[in-house]
């Protein structure tokens, strides 16, 4: 199993791309606090970088128990990023990357003998680790087959 590495965290990705990591993983509103102490950023600091997602459309505020809560816009992520993917790499590339998981994506299937990542059984770490895989396998997947797709437009 992969352990964390925070020296490697903050020496390898700035504030804004710690905050930023941080938010697009969210799966429920958030407080700075929360953001400030996952990213291993100053709250001033991810106010300043919340306020230009904001500003971007990449990130919502809300209100929950009368406290501002951060999430990320999803949909405007998701359209980023395939902007993103188009701009830097070419339709060889993003076709290449592409089926390149979508064989790791059936090697899971066979070692595992199953057809998703929730067929998985929950009851172990590994299991856990691998199903996390997966998915994010399957996030980038549809990534790139919308970012190919582009190509075609």
């Amino acid at each position: 199993m992969t352990t964390f590495d925070l020296r490697a965290w903050t020496e390898e990705m700035t504030a804004h791309e710690r905050v930023r990591a941080v938010v697009e993983l969210l799966d429920e509103p958030t407080t700075v606090e929360e953001v400030a102490e996952r990213a291993d950023v100053s709250c001033e600091e991810v106010d300043s970088e919340l306020g230009r997602l904001q500003n971007e459309a990449l990130v919502r505020f809300e209100e929950v128990d009368g406290e501002p809560h951060v999430r990320p816009d999803v949909s405007n992520l998701f359209r980023e990023d395939i902007e993103r993917l188009v701009d830097n790499h070419d339709r060889g590339e993003l076709e290449s990357e592409l089926q390149a998981m979508l064989g790791e994506r059936e090697e899971l299937r066979d070692v595992y003998d199953v057809d998703s990542a929730s067929d998985l059984p929950d009851d172990k770490q590994e299991m856990q680790n691998v199903a996390s895989t997966w998915e994010a396998l399957e996030a980038d997947i549809r990534l790139y087959q919308y970012a190919l797709r582009r190509y075609e437009d």
